[in-house]
């Protein structure tokens, strides 16, 4: 999923989705190799516990990644559940590896399962930065996908434009800015301005931006 620019309110959504699919594959492709190279050592318990622990999750953060591309908030709750639940056995395993006085088969193995873990920690992260924009964009008639998309012109739904750190960003839809607002992508002193108003002007001087959060 391509990333939205900085002040996109979609920008943790695609962040987690792409973080979803990255990991989702890193631990397919982990958990089910080394649990064949258990199974052909005969070690029951190392298979099990890798197709559980890395292979399990993993596949199912790469199954429900559309639906939170989607903007399904069920999707980002099992994903976000997935992903704690590795992060928290991982992160219990490399301590304990740091408590042996030699790591079996040198470092390497550490510093993937380190990599992995904070992999993991990040998608937790994108995950609960989701749910904010997600539950905002719930009540939307235009749903997730289209909220940043071109108006159609109309005289109660016009194109948007906004300036922040000096640049001009836009067309938006209007509810695009009420979710920049409350996410504060979008601050009070920041200009806004559509074709129907004869300046720019300040978020806060904006009515309908004021009264949901613009101070």
């Amino acid at each position: 999923m391509a990333i939205p620019e900085k002040n996109d309110p979609r920008r943790p959504v695609a962040l987690g989705v792409n973080a979803a699919r990255v990991v989702g594959v890193i631990g397919i492709v982990v958990g089910a190799g080394v649990a064949a190279l258990g199974i052909h050592k005969r070690e029951w318990a190392i298979a099990l516990a890798c197709l559980l622990i890395y292979a399990a999750p993993a596949l199912v953060m790469l199954i429900l990644s559309p639906a939170m591309k989607r903007g399904q908030r069920s999707a980002v709750t099992a994903i976000l559940v997935m992903a704690a639940f590795q992060a928290a056995v991982l992160v219990v395993g490399i301590v304990a590896m740091l408590g042996r006085t030699e790591v079996r088969y040198g470092a390497a193995p550490l510093m993937f399962v380190t990599a992995y873990a904070a992999a993991l920690i990040a998608l937790v992260v994108y995950c609960a930065q989701s749910y904010k924009v997600l539950h905002l964009v719930a009540a939307s008639p235009h749903g997730f996908e289209p909220i940043m998309a071109v108006p159609v012109a109309g005289p109660s739904n016009v194109p948007w434009y906004y300036s922040s750190n000096e640049q001009v960003q836009g067309p938006v839809t209007f509810d695009a800015l009420r979710i920049m607002v409350q996410t504060g992508a979008l601050g009070p002193n920041d200009r806004v301005w559509n074709p129907t108003m004869p300046q720019w002007t300040s978020a806060r001087e904006v009515g309908e931006l004021s009264s949901v959060g613009v101070v």
